[in-house]
């Protein structure tokens, strides 16, 4: 019986949910269709008004989308809302090198070291880089039980176990990495050009500018204005109306 009211529990959960996945995904096919079919303005109004889902082929044709229609910027956020999904797609990665190179500003360098960390782990996504540490640490273990029950093997289980630490420290730092970065929430400047001043306001000193599809991370919310993080190690205020947040959340919400 315990068996049966599960497996029924788990078939109503199904039926609850497709349906409902299903229903989200149907503004953003529908403003893909009309993208395919020519009409791009209206699939760009019908993308800004759906909520798009976590599938990394629905974000990489709503990106073409976008940068059909001449808008770098959101087009760079939903590619890497994609890439964070797909990290190894080939086509992908090439669209945004060709996106990147096609900025009208020149790149700066990542001078953040927590993002230098992070960048190995760049080719996988955040469950398989948890799932290499859960395996690194039950290795471990098992290294451990080994050493115990052969004890002639302890010289060379012992450089194994060394290594494994190390393997599972570096993890445990570029997990840590990532997930601290993952707070400052990355953003792409959707308005171009985006003047940058020194405080919350148009009032303040006009620092810079920013051209359309440029990279940067919210560090600070204040009103309609955020504070920004370049990789360069620049900072200013833009308002939230110019940024477009690559987790897909409401420009004008709080980080």
């Amino acid at each position: 019986m315990a068996k049966f009211l599960k497996c029924g529990g788990l078939l109503l959960l199904l039926i609850v949910l497709l349906p409902a996945r299903a229903r989200a995904q149907e503004p953003a096919a529908a403003a893909l269709a009309a993208c395919a079919a020519g009409e791009v303005a209206a699939a760009v109004a019908q993308l800004e008004a759906a909520s798009l889902p976590e599938e990394a082929t629905v974000l990489y044709n709503a990106g073409v989308c976008y940068t059909l229609a001449g808008q770098p910027g959101p087009a760079l956020a939903v590619w890497l809302r994609a890439q964070t999904l797909a990290p190894r797609d080939g086509e992908l990665q090439a669209a945004l090198a060709r996106l990147r190179l096609e900025r009208p500003d020149p790149p700066e360098d990542e001078t953040d070291v927590l993002a230098l960390l992070a960048a190995p782990a760049a080719l996988l996504t955040l469950p398989e880089q948890l799932l290499l540490l859960a395996l690194t640490w039950a290795g471990l273990w098992l290294l451990l039980a080994l050493s115990r029950l052969r004890p002639r093997w302890r010289a060379g289980l012992r450089v194994a176990m060394v290594g494994g630490l190390c393997l599972l420290l570096a993890g445990v730092i570029v997990t840590g990495s990532r997930a601290y970065l993952a707070a400052y929430r990355p953003a792409a400047v959707v308005l171009a050009p985006a003047p940058v001043f020194s405080g919350p306001g148009a009032d303040y000193l006009r620092l810079f500018s920013l051209a359309a599809a440029a990279e940067v991370r919210v560090i600070e919310a204040r009103d309609d204005w955020r504070r920004v993080l370049l990789p360069g190690g620049r900072q200013g205020w833009l308002p939230a109306a110019a940024l477009r947040r690559v987790d897909g959340t409401d420009r004008a919400a709080p980080p």
